[in-house]
């Protein structure tokens, strides 16, 4: 099963990434869309498709709906 899990609350990604990682508020941005691009590389190098394309995806979860923890709830139900 692919599995792609986003954020849609740039508001929420910016904060845990400051907190979750200890990136400096102004680096914070510049960061995330350097390691977005390298995975995006890296699963277009491996499966010539693009990585932000929902469809490539068998489930698609929203972290800032469901939380980190409803996530892994989601995902644990349907491997349980």
């Amino acid at each position: 099963m692919n599995v792609f899990i986003r954020c849609s609350d740039e508001n929420e990604k910016h904060k845990r990434i400051v907190t979750d990682y200890g990136i400096s508020e102004s680096d914070a941005d510049r960061i995330r869309r350097k390691y977005d691009k390298k995975r995006s590389n890296y699963y277009y190098a491996n499966t010539m498709r693009k990585w932000e394309d929902y469809k490539n995806y068998d489930m698609v979860l929203d972290s800032a709906a469901l939380g980190i923890d409803g996530c892994v709830a989601v995902l644990k139900s349907l491997f349980s």
